[in-house]
């Protein structure tokens, strides 16, 4: 038995306008007991009983990165208590900055985007206008830097100063669900965002002990059959994500099908 120590393509022109907006292009259909609950921000477990409408979502008006910056953004769709969290990305200009289907933005180049999110249940959305501007000039230049060659954040002979005091934004987990048997351990890793911040210190834990054990360093050791969740936890904002392991028993599993 393992025993763990410690706490377990266009170009687009760089003066878009946008701004916040809200709109309902639909009356709603989200998908009602299903066993399952897709998308960012879903809930710890997957819902029961009666299907809860979502009525609106909410993410920043605007926001200013420096390109190469990456960014994960979080919609809030209310109410909390709906049924169908799940939503969509878009960015209109993808030149400037992409962003991925769990909300990652990555700052390309200097521009404006506005990125949209969508709701999965009734098609509300919310529009984020993006800035994407230079790093700040910490100098005139670098004599050693050649045309070609890159110091500090900048690539066109300038020398960036790097921002101090990077907050983290987000964090990922490898595997956002797993199913293993009795006795099996597997190793979980995280990953924080952005990849410059300064705290990339992060705590695991599990919802059962009993069931699943984790270690400081994201091994797992499933003890029991039954199901637990993963969560990842970082120290800098508080910021989280989720694994859901379901455990097989040890009859369950048979060349690599349950029987």
């Amino acid at each position: 038995m393992m025993m763990c120590s410690g706490a377990g393509g266009s170009s687009c022109s760089t003066g878009t306008s946008g701004g916040s907006s809200t709109s309902n292009s639909g009356s709603g259909s989200g998908t009602c007991n299903t066993g399952t609950c897709n998308g960012y921000g879903t809930h710890a477990l997957p819902p029961t009983g009666n299907c809860v409408k979502v009525t609106r979502v909410w993410i920043e008006d605007t926001l200013t990165l420096y390109m190469g910056n990456e960014y994960c953004m979080e919609a809030n769709v209310y109410p909390v208590t709906a049924t169908e969290q799940g939503v969509r990305w878009n960015s209109s200009c993808t030149d400037v900055a992409t962003i991925s289907s769990s909300g990652k933005i990555k700052a390309k180049k200097e521009g404006n985007t506005t990125i949209t999110v969508i709701t999965k249940d009734g098609n509300f959305s919310k529009n984020c206008v993006v800035v994407v501007e230079k790093p700040p000039v910490k100098g005139s230049g670098n004599s050693s830097c050649g045309s070609s060659s890159c110091c500090g954040y900048g690539c066109d002979g300038d020398s960036y100063e790097k921002p101090s005091n990077i907050l983290v934004s987000c964090v990922e987990i490898n595997k956002p669900s797993l199913t293993i048997k009795v006795d099996e351990t597997h190793q979980l890793s995280a990953k924080v965002y952005p990849l410059n911040a300064n705290d990339k210190r992060i705590k695991w834990s599990s919802s059962n002990d009993k069931i699943l054990e984790i270690c400081e360093n994201g091994m797992i050791f499933a003890k029991m059959a039954g199901e637990a969740v993963i969560t990842v936890t970082t120290v800098d904002g508080r910021k989280t994500a989720q694994c859901y392991i379901r455990i097989l028993p040890l009859r369950e599993m048979k060349y690599g099908s349950i029987i």
